[in-house]
């Protein structure tokens, strides 16, 4: 349960840099499109929900994962529970994103896309890659 508290917390810490600097390579990439003068709230809130979620249901899940004796234990179970649990609340973050303003999410999917998405989902699997590795030391 423990680890999959950590794994959900630190990755949602991790998902507001990865968004930022998502955004970042975006605009550098794509240097024409005008993102607006608050597309820098969008890591900011992308990173408070991530936190907020990957803490609260990495320890649900996790809590669960460990009850059926499943357990967190080697680094594939770590990298997979990571993924898994950051890459399913990058969907959720999607999802609210598209339902919000869905003239937003068709003018830039691409950087919707890897700013809700990718980002957590690389978040997961670092963390979860870290903790194991990590959890192994101690």
């Amino acid at each position: 349960m423990r680890r999959g508290a950590l794994i959900g917390s630190v990755s949602g810490l991790l998902t507001g840099p990865a968004m930022l600097i998502w955004l970042v390579v975006y605009s550098f990439v794509s240097p024409g499109e005008h993102l607006g003068s608050t597309a820098i709230l969008g890591p900011l809130m992308g990173g408070v929900q991530s936190t907020i979620l990957g803490a609260l249901l990495g320890a649900a899940v996790g809590a669960v994962v460990h009850r059926v004796g499943a357990g967190l234990t080697s680094v594939q179970s770590c990298i997979a529970f990571g993924a898994i649990l950051m890459g399913s609340i990058g969907i959720l973050l999607a999802f609210w994103d598209y339902s919000a303003n869905p003239d937003r999410f068709a003018a830039w999917p691409t950087m919707i896309l890897g700013m809700d998405v990718a980002a957590p989902l690389l978040a997961g699997l670092l963390v979860g890659l870290l903790v194991a590795k990590l959890g192994k030391a101690s």
